[in-house]
């Protein structure tokens, strides 16, 4: 944990949260597993078809997960900022060096306010937690599904050009035609993959983790509760063995 040097303040803001992680894998088992599985199967059955209107359906499916996908990968952003949100203010209100706008404040449109009001209430970055890349790129494609093109699909456009339909086998490119102009990438042709919406609800849980994390260590420090301690090793042990693969992948 990249925090500064200053003792963490534990509160009931860090208790409130820590079920937050299984709000978010319950999303994804019951409701985005399921309904993505039955999708796929749909696809594929029209695509194992023979007659020439089989692959119509099975186009007009893959456009409805297009548009599950972004449905699913917005809620799981809605879901991660209302949770943020409330943990600030529950900080706000639970802290006594919060400030007296800190409620304020944890009601700001700007996603940058809020993690100026983290800093404020909490001594440490979000951008510190192991958990942001992803919950960055979450932050991303929620600004992209809610609001369509614009600059979040821009750069997503540039990070994730896999996330676009390319070019089927044996489908040639449209001729070079003086008077043709293809139509520009949108957003609405991006399908944000599953194993991407896996990832993103991941995040939310080693978030809320790595919140608890913060909240234990000074408890163990001054108390020496082995349960804590031994909850502690378990996610410094989870921590050097995701590292460890990250480094392997490279």
């Amino acid at each position: 944990m990249n925090a500064e040097p200053r003792e963490w303040v534990s509160c009931w803001a860090d208790v409130y949260s820590s079920g937050y992680g299984t709000v978010a894998t319950a999303f994804l088992e019951k409701v985005v597993e399921p309904s993505l599985t039955s999708i796929d199967e749909q696809i594929s059955h029209w695509e194992s078809g023979f007659k020439p209107e089989h692959m119509f359906h099975a186009d007009a499916i893959t456009t409805l997960r297009r548009a599950t996908t972004s449905a699913f990968a917005l809620s799981l952003q809605s879901l991660w900022e209302r949770q943020f949100r409330a943990y600030l203010r529950s900080c706000a209100l639970n802290l006594p060096d919060a400030g007296p706008d800190a409620v304020a404040r944890s009601e700001a449109s700007l996603w940058t306010k809020l993690e100026r009001l983290f800093i404020d209430l909490r001594h440490v970055k979000v951008s510190d937690f192991e958990a942001w890349p992803v919950l960055e790129l979450l932050n991303t494609v929620g600004n992209a599904c809610r609001h369509g093109d614009g600059p979040s699909a821009k750069r997503l456009m540039v990070e994730k050009p896999e996330w676009w339909p390319q070019p089927r086998p044996g489908f040639p490119p449209p001729p070079e035609n003086p008077g043709y102009t293809p139509h520009p990438p949108t957003f609405n042709n991006a399908t944000v993959p599953r194993e991407v919406l896996r990832d993103f609800a991941d995040a939310i849980v080693l978030f809320w983790a790595e919140i608890k994390y913060h909240h234990d260590l000074p408890l163990f420090q001054k108390h020496n509760d082995p349960n804590i301690g031994a909850w502690l090793r378990k996610e410094d042990l989870a921590r050097a063995a995701r590292q460890a693969k990250q480094e392997a992948a490279k």
